[in-house]
C-alpha cells in the first residue's frame, strides 16, 4: 500500500485556495452592497445584485426621470422626431414613476425610523446583561493578572520602572497598592539608574546643536570672504594687464639714449618693498614679476632722450596710480586671507568639539539602551500594576452605567482608554493582549452605534424636507407640463421651472446634507450587523441596511455609462477578426502545405518573424496610416471600430503557422482519391481539408477572439469616442473618474465581460474534443 504524502496535499490544498481566492473575490465584491474592496468579512450577508441591474437594465432613479422629463417636455433631441403621442404617454409614464419613487423614499424614512425605535428598545432590554457580561470580561482579566502582581519583586530595578511608567504618562498613585514608596524617592531612584544619563545626553546634544550653528554660520561667512577673495583675483588680473603695458613702454624708452637724466630711485625701493610684501602668496607671482623688472630698470639712474623723458614721466605717473591700487588690493587681501585662517582655526576647533561630543552622545546611547534593555521585563511587570489598577476603575464606572444616550458616550471614552492599553500591552509583547482585543471586540459597537444615533436624528427630517418639497414641485408640474408640451411644439422649448427646483434640491439637500448622513448611518449599520450586542438587533441592522441602501439607490445621481454598447463593441471587433483571420490564414496556409512553389520554406518563417516584433513598435505608423485613410473612407479612419478591424488583421502569420502543421497531419491520399474521382483543387480544399481541420480552425477562431476581445493598448489609442469604446476600454474607465471607488460595478462588469468568451468556448467545444482523421482513411 503506498504511503500517504500529507506535504502534498496541503501544498495542493493551499494552491487551490491561493488560485480560488481572485475568483471569490471578485464574485462577492460584485454582489456587496458596502463597495468594499478590502473588507474583513469576505462572505458578506448585504448582498445585492444592482450591481448587474445597473449595467444591464439600468434603472431610472429620481435623478434620470428629472433628466429624461425635462428632454421630452422640451422636445430636445432624440424626442423631437418622435411621435408627439408617444412622447405625451411617455411623460405620463415617467411622471408616474417619479411619483412612485417619491412615494417609496416616504415610505423608507417611516421604516427607518420604526426600525430605528426597535433598536433602542432591543438595547434597552439587553443593555443590563451587556454590562454584566462585560463587567464579568473584566472581572476574569483582573482574575488572571492578580497571580502574576503578587509575586512581583521589591528592588530598585522595580521602581525605576514603575517611575518610567508614571514619566510616559500614566499619572497617579497606581502602585501604592503594592509598593509603599512615594513618587519622589521613585523619581531619585530613576535619576541615579538612567535619568542622569537621558539628562547628560540631552545636555550634550543642546550643546552639538549649538556648536553646529557655531560651525554653520562660519561656514557661511568664509564662503562670504571666499567671494572677496574672488573679487580681489579679478582686480588683480586687471592691474596686471595694464603693468604689463606700462612695463613694455618703460622697457622700450629706457633704450632711447640721450642727454636727459632720470632718477627714479624711490619708485624702485617702493617696487621691491611692495614685492617683498606679496611675493610669498601664490596670487601675486605673476604682477610680482612684472613689478621686480620695473624695479630692476628704475635701481639706478637713466639717462634717455627728451621725448622717452616725456614718456617716462607719463608711464611713471600711471605706474603710481597702479602701485597705489596694487598696495589697497594687497591690504584688502591680508586683512581677508588672516581672517580666513583665524576662521578656520576656530571651524577646526569647533569641529573636533562637535565629534568629541557625537562620540560621548554615543557612547551615553548605549549606556542607556544596556539599561533601557534590563528594565524591559520590569517595565512589562510594572504594566500590569498598572493595568490591573485601570481596569479595576473602568469596571467600577462601567458596573455604574444605565441605558441612556450619555451611557453610549461614556463607553466609546472608556473604549478609547482600553485601546491605548492594548497598544502599550502589545508593544510589550504581554500576552493579556489578546484578552484586551477581546473587551475592545466586544466594546467597539458603542463608537458605531454613537455615530448611527448622530447622525440618525438628523436624517428623517432632512428626507421628509426634501421629499416635502419634492411633492409640492411635482403636483405643479402634473398640472402645468401639458401647457409647456404645446409651448415646446410650437418652436418655444421650455424646461419646466419645477424641475429645475426638484434638480436643485437633489444637489443642495441631497448631495449636500442627506447623502452626508445617510453615508454614516450605511456605514455604522453595516459594522452593527455583526458587533451590536443584542443578536436581535443585528437583524433589524440588517433590515435599516437594506431599507437605506435602496434609499440611496433612488435619490443617487448615477453617471451614465455605455456598457451594453461597448460588450457588443467588442464582440462585434473580436468576432469579426476571427472570421477574416481564420478563413484568410486557412486559405494562406493550404499552398504552403501542399503545393511547392518558390520561397515556400521560409516565406512563412519570415511572416513570423515580423510578427515577433510587438505592435507597439510601429503604432505612430498605424496612427498615421488610420488618419490618412480615414480622409477618404471614415468608416476605416481613426475613431472608428472599422478602422480597429483593420489594424487588428495583421495578426496572420502565427495562425498560418499552426494551420500548416495540422494541415500536414491530414494524409493527402484523401485530396488524390477525391480528385481522381473528378474534384478541383479547392473542391477538395473545401469539402476535405476544411471539414477536416476544424479542430485548429476552432482554436484559431478563439485564441485570435480572446486576443482582440481584450486588447486595450491599440484600442485606447485609436477611440476616443466614449461610445466606441471596447470592453476593455470600458472597464478601464469604471476605474477612473466617477467610478473610482465603485468596486461592486467593476467586478460586476469584469464578470459579465466575461460571458461572450464563455459563450464562445462552450459552443466550439465539440470541434475541439472532436477525432482529427478518425475513420477517414480505410485500414
Amino acid at each position: 500500500m503506498k504511503k500517504r504524502k500529507i506535504h502534498v496535499h496541503v501544498i495542493l490544498i493551499l494552491l487551490v485556495a491561493l488560485i480560488l481566492f481572485p475568483v471569490v473575490w471578485v464574485v462577492m465584491t460584485s454582489l456587496r452592497r458596502d463597495e468594499a474592496a478590502f473588507s474583513p468579512h469576505l462572505f458578506s450577508t448585504n448582498l445585492t445584485l444592482q450591481h448587474y441591474k445597473d449595467l444591464l437594465f439600468p434603472p431610472k432613479n429620481i435623478p434620470a426621470i428629472l433628466s429624461e422629463l425635462s428632454n421630452k417636455i422640451a422636445l430636445y433631441p432624440p424626442y423631437d422626431s418622435e411621435n408627439q403621442e408617444k412622447v405625451r404617454n411617455s411623460i405620463e409614464k415617467d411622471l408616474e414613476k417619479l411619483e412612485k419613487e417619491i412615494e417609496k423614499s416616504k415610505e423608507l424614512v417611516i421604516y427607518f425610523n420604526e426600525n430605528s425605535k426597535k433598536i433602542e428598545d432591543y438595547l434597552k432590554s439587553n443593555f443590563n446583561a451587556y454590562i454584566k457580561n462585560l463587567v464579568s470580561q473584566i472581572q476574569d482579566l483582573i482574575g488572571k493578572i492578580t497571580p502574576q502582581i503578587k509575586e512581583l519583586p521589591e528592588d530598585e530595578l522595580m521602581y525605576v520602572a514603575i517611575y518610567e511608567l508614571i514619566n510616559e504618562g500614566e499619572k497617579g498613585t497606581w502602585y501604592r497598592k503594592y509598593f509603599e514608596i512615594d513618587q519622589a524617592t521613585l523619581e531619585e531612584k530613576w535619576k541615579q539608574y538612567i535619568g542622569e544619563l537621558i539628562s547628560e545626553k540631552e545636555r550634550k546634544a543642546k550643546e552639538g546643536e549649538e556648536v553646529k550653528l557655531k560651525t554653520e554660520s562660519i561656514k557661511t561667512e568664509l564662503n562670504a570672504l571666499s567671494q572677496e577673495i574672488i573679487g580681489i583675483d579679478e582686480a588683480i588680473k586687471a592691474l596686471k594687464g595694464d603693468l604689463m603695458k606700462v612695463h613694455d613702454v618703460i622697457k622700450t624708452a629706457v633704450n632711447v639714449e640721450g642727454d636727459v637724466n632720470l632718477d627714479y630711485s624711490k619708485q624702485a625701493e617702493r617696487i621691491s618693498n611692495l614685492c617683498r610684501k606679496v611675493s610669498p602668496y601664490e596670487k601675486f607671482k605673476d604682477i610680482s614679476s612684472v613689478l621686480s623688472d620695473i624695479s630692476k630698470i628704475f635701481e639706478k639712474p637713466v639717462k634717455v632722450s627728451i621725448e622717452s623723458a616725456e614718456i617716462l614721466k607719463r608711464q611713471v605717473a600711471f605706474l603710481d596710480s597702479y602701485l597705489q591700487d596694487i598696495e589697497y588690493q594687497t591690504e584688502k587681501f591680508l586683512s581677508i586671507y588672516n581672517e580666513i585662517k583665524e576662521k578656520e582655526s576656530n571651524l577646526k576647533s569647533l569641529e573636533n568639539t562637535l565629534s568629541s561630543l557625537e562620540s560621548g552622545i554615543q557612547k551615553l546611547e548605549r549606556k542607556i539602551s544596556e539599561r533601557e534593555e534590563k528594565l524591559k521585563p520590569y517595565l512589562s511587570k510594572a504594566f500590569l500594576i498598572y493595568l490591573s489598577d485601570k481596569l479595576e476603575s473602568k469596571k467600577s464606572s462601567i458596573s455604574k452605567l444605565k441605558f441612556s444616550k450619555s451611557s453610549i458616550t461614556k463607553l466609546n471614552i472608556y473604549l478609547k482608554s482600553i485601546r491605548s492599553y492594548y497598544a502599550s500591552a502589545k508593544s510589550m509583547n504581554i500576552s493579556y493582549s489578546k484578552d484586551l482585543k477581546n473587551l475592545i471586540d466586544q466594546m467597539s459597537w458603542a463608537k458605531s452605534y454613537k455615530s448611527f444615533i448622530g447622525a440618525a436624528q438628523n436624517f428623517p427630517q432632512l428626507a421628509k424636507d426634501a421629499i416635502e418639497k419634492m411633492e409640492s414641485e411635482l403636483n405643479s408640474l402634473k398640472e402645468r407640463w401639458r401647457e409647456l408640451f404645446l409651448l415646446s411644439l410650437k418652436g418655444a422649448p421650455v424646461v419646466p421651472a419645477e424641475i429645475t427646483n426638484m434638480k436643485e434640491y437633489i444637489s443642495r439637500l441631497y448631495e449636500g446634507n442627506i447623502s452626508s448622513n445617510l453615508g454614516i448611518l450605511i456605514r455604522s449599520s453595516r459594522d452593527l450587523m455583526y458587533s451590536f450586542p443584542a443578536h436581535d438587533g443585528r437583524k433589524v441592522f440588517k433590515k435599516i441596511d437594506k431599507a437605506l441602501y435602496t434609499f440611496q439607490q433612488i435619490w443617487q445621481r448615477k453617471p451614465k455609462h455605455y456598457f451594453l454598447r461597448w460588450v457588443w463593441n467588442s464582440v462585434f471587433v473580436a468576432g469579426t477578426v476571427a472570421i477574416i483571420t481564420t478563413f484568410v490564414t486557412a486559405l494562406a496556409a493550404y499552398p504552403f502545405s501542399r503545393m511547392k512553389f518558390w520561397g515556400r520554406r521560409y516565406g512563412i518563417m519570415f511572416l513570423l518573424l515580423i510578427q515577433m516584433f510587438p505592435a507597439i513598435m510601429y503604432m505612430v505608423a498605424l496612427y498615421g496610416m488610420l488618419s490618412f485613410i480615414g480622409k477618404i473612407f471614415p468608416w476605416l479612419g481613426l475613431d472608428s471600430l472599422g478602422g480597429l478591424i483593420f489594424v487588428y488583421l495583421g495578426n496572420i502569420a502565427f495562425n498560418m503557422f499552426l494551420i500548416k502543421g495540422f494541415y500536414d497531419t491530414i494524409p493527402s491520399s484523401l485530396e488524390e482519391s477525391a480528385m481522381i474521382d473528378g474534384a478541383t483543387r479547392f473542391q477538395t480544399f473545401w469539402r476535405i481539408i476544411v471539414p477536416l481541420a476544424s479542430p485548429i480552425l476552432a482554436v484559431v477562431v478563439i485564441l485570435t477572439f480572446m486576443g482582440t476581445f481584450n486588447e486595450f493598448v491599440l484600442a485606447r489609442i485609436i477611440l476616443q469616442d466614449v461610445k466606441n469604446y471596447t470592453y476593455a476600454l470600458g472597464l478601464w474607465s469604471f476605474s477612473v473618474g466617477p467610478y473610482e471607488t465603485q468596486w461592486g460595478l467593476f467586478t460586476a462588469a469584469a464578470l459579465l465581460g466575461m460571458l461572450p468568451m464563455v459563450i464562445l468556448f462552450l459552443s466550439l467545444q465539440r470541434f475541439l474534443i472532436s477525432g482529427l482523421t478518425k475513420g477517414s482513411v480505410k485500414g
